[in-house]
């Protein structure tokens, strides 16, 4: 249910925005047809453009012809199995990902370094994959996605910096992703 999300965006919209993104990861687990349907909402709601990090990275998946991915996230490995469900919904194969069982919600997940994320993309590019993507509300993937890039020779999209970019993108700002992530 998009209520309370498009409450917010109604109060966003006060402030004349250009557009307005949700900058969560929940599409992979609750379907990526929500969050179209959420923006669909946003958009007749308020007039506003606007986007979501998840499908801002499947569009930035299509765009580089990526159909095997490999996934670093901090979720518990049962939700990884519906996002991994999903992405192939989406004729994404993923072919590898990390988990944590051990962090209890969202702000656990910003505690967790770079370093650990970069750590878990060096594992996800094992398995050869056509782009690796860091995948989860609050996930510090930003600071290493150049780093694994350079390593890896593949794309790596970080989900947090997607939204980012999503934004700008809706907003008529073209934006190339690197510029975010460095930003």
């Amino acid at each position: 249910d998009s209520g309370v999300i498009l409450e917010a965006a109604m109060l966003l919209a006060d402030a004349r925005c250009d557009a307005i993104t949700w900058n969560g990861s929940a599409g992979g687990v609750v379907g990526f047809p929500h969050d179209r349907q959420l923006v669909e909402d946003i958009e007749h709601a308020t007039g506003i453009a606007a986007s979501t990090a998840s499908l801002t990275i499947i569009d930035a998946l299509r765009a580089r012809g990526v159909r095997r991915l490999a996934m670093v996230t901090l979720n518990p490995p049962a939700m990884n199995e519906t996002i991994k469900r999903n992405f192939a919904r989406e004729g994404f194969e993923c072919v590898f990902d990390t988990h944590r069982a051990d962090i209890p919600d969202n702000f656990a997940m910003a505690s967790v370094a770079p370093d650990d994320i970069f750590k878990a993309g060096l594992e996800c590019g094992a398995c050869k994959p056509d782009a690796v993507i860091i995948y989860g509300t609050n996930t510090r993937g930003a600071p290493v996605v150049t780093q694994l890039e350079e390593r890896l020779c593949v794309p790596v999209f970080d989900s947090v910096s997607a939204g980012l970019w999503g934004a700008m993108q809706r907003a008529g700002k073209d934006w190339p992703l690197l510029v975010i992530v460095e930003w």
